[in-house]
């Protein structure tokens, strides 16, 4: 299995499902159109974009609040995966995941940050558990990794 061969097909019409505790997906507000997401695209079309303090080895303390706004200052955001994206790559399985984030690695899905009703907001993620994909939700002033990987889609040439 090569990441070029790993075909993704997103349904971006329907809602997807949140957890019961889930308030809302809040709408990213960025100073620029936020690009359209792909319905069709191969796994290896995805970018995998680090802090430069996770890529030193490091952990960001608070780091899904410092990472989010960096994303959406630098306009990195509007090329950020969703959950559609998540529960898609989730139906590919562990081995998929694995061929792109590595063996530990997270892939977050920046452009679906939610809230609950206590206004606290959360970033969707994939992560293997043994031969499985789950998807997740870590709150954003929780530490991030070096194994932790924000999902984007190369940019559209003009």
């Amino acid at each position: 299995m090569q990441l070029s061969n790993i075909l993704i097909e997103v349904d971006r019409r329907t809602k997807p499902n949140l957890p019961d505790w889930m308030d809302l997906l809040t709408t990213p507000k960025v100073n620029i159109p936020l690009q359209e997401n792909p319905s069709q695209y191969k796994l290896s079309d995805i970018e995998l974009w680090q802090h430069d303090e996770q890529k030193s080895g490091g952990s960001i303390m608070s780091g899904g609040e410092r990472i989010y706004r960096h994303l959406k200052n630098s306009e990195l955001l509007t090329r950020a995966l969703d959950l559609h994206d998540g529960v898609e790559i989730q139906k590919k399985g562990a081995e998929a995941l694995r061929m792109l984030c590595g063996r530990h690695g997270s892939l977050f899905l920046w452009r679906s940050v939610g809230r609950d009703k206590k206004m606290k907001r959360y970033v969707p993620y994939l992560h293997t558990k043994e031969e499985t994909v789950e998807i997740g939700w870590r709150p954003l002033h929780i530490i991030q990794s070096q194994t932790d990987y924000s999902g984007l889609f190369r940019p559209i040439a003009k």
